[in-house]
């Protein structure tokens, strides 16, 4: 059969035409050709012409798929702005920890590791130690009073040299001739060799306190400073061995006390540890490494640079603060005298050199992480504006 749409000939038992895609039934084609192909019937004649048969004119239906659907893409939940700053001060409150433990810890193994503490000791002259603010204290003034002490001479500036002046029964002993006692003994660099054992104990965790607090050891250093005391104070120290042994002995108990391994025995193996190099490390890959799990909690990048920025320009204030603050604050509790202060500045200058190192490294990360910040908001901004325009446009 012929289909009725397009012509063309096709199988009787199909329904839609295999090249227009017009339906068809049996009776329709049948009809259909009936036209095209008529029965023979009875011969009729006729002049005139019949004109051909034609089939009635019918547009062409075209076949066309369906359409897919579009792919929607899926948008990950944005967390909360409280939780991100939440979680941000949090993690920049570890950072901030961090970075000072890091930074406090590198400077004070630095500083024992070089027994720094234990050199500018030794370097003091002990004459010029200023201890009037010890002796103005009313139980001290009842106790020097008990041994016919005139307190009134004492005020908070009295240095060493003027105390043992004070209870000195030495006639025609002066000032000077103390001060140049004390300065020529072996008591600062036997007080260094003390200091240098606690370095040593923070450090490594051992000590040789036996040896540091001998009876032995303390009467060696008194002996050497035997002819300053003869020559000044016409005291001769080799003739009363037996009465300062007897004294040392006497309270070696309470001496010994002094010694690192009495002292710091509660931190003695967990100080090592954390001063050891490998830990102050971490602490500061951890520093550097929070900003990442800000970005990876709260999704949120510009939350991650910003807070980092911001949390090592505050270490910055921090570094700088505590390398400024010496003087003043020195000055604060009342040691004014130029010794005391020049001792302690000198012991604390290397722990506040090391503190403006770190501030200059902070400093500059900040910046940089804040800088990072700003580029990532004008260029997120751009491509937001660039999806806006490409939307509004006509397809």
């Amino acid at each position: 059969m012929f289909c009725r749409n397009c012509g063309k000939q096709i199988n009787v038992d199909v329904k839609f035409c295999l090249y227009c895609g017009a339906a068809t039934t049996a009776d329709q084609n049948a009809a259909a050709d009936a036209v095209q192909d008529p029965a023979p019937a009875e011969q009729i004649p006729d002049t005139a012409p019949s004109p051909e048969p034609q089939s009635p004119a019918v547009e062409p239906v075209t076949y066309t798929a369906p359409a897919q659907p579009a792919k929607v893409k899926k948008l990950r939940p944005k967390t909360p702005a409280a939780v991100t700053v939440v979680l941000s001060c949090l993690f920049g409150l570890l950072a901030f920890s961090f970075v000072i433990y890091g930074t406090v810890g590198l400077a004070v193994r630095n500083t024992l590791s070089q027994n720094l503490i234990s050199q500018e000791i030794s370097r003091n002259n002990p004459a010029d130690i200023v201890i009037g603010g010890l002796l103005t204290k009313q139980n001290v003034i009842e106790e020097l009073e008990k041994q016919n002490i005139d307190t009134d001479m004492i005020d908070k500036d009295t240095t060493l040299a003027e105390f043992i002046m004070l209870i000195s029964d030495q006639n025609g002993l002066t000032n000077e001739d103390v001060s140049e006692i004390l300065e020529n003994s072996a008591i600062m660099p036997y007080i260094g060799s003390i200091a240098e054992a606690y370095e040593n104990y923070i450090l490594t965790g051992e000590s040789e306190d036996r040896k540091l607090l001998s009876t032995d050891r303390i009467w060696d250093t008194i002996e050497k400073s035997a002819r300053y005391f003869r020559d000044n104070a016409s005291y001769d120290v080799k003739a009363n061995e037996d009465i300062i042994r007897k004294n040392i002995d006497s309270n070696i108990k309470n001496i010994k006390k002094a010694a690192p391994s009495e002292t710091l025995s509660g931190i003695g193996g967990l100080t090592p540890t954390l001063l050891s190099p490998a830990i102050i490390i971490i602490a500061l890959v951890l520093a550097a490494g929070f900003i990442v799990l800000v970005a990876v909690t709260t999704r949120n990048i510009p939350a991650a640079l910003l807070t980092g920025g911001i949390t090592a320009l505050l270490n910055t204030a921090v570094m700088f603060g505590v390398g400024f603050s010496v003087n003043p604050l020195l000055n604060a509790f009342g040691i004014t005298h130029k010794s005391i202060q020049n001792y302690i500045a000198n012991i604390i200058s290397p722990l506040t050199s090391k503190f403006s190192e770190m501030g200059i490294f902070c400093a500059i990360a900040g910046v940089v992480l804040i800088a990072c910040f700003i580029i990532v908001q004008v260029v997120s901004k751009r491509a937001g504006r660039k999806e806006q325009v490409s939307s509004v446009q006509p397809q």
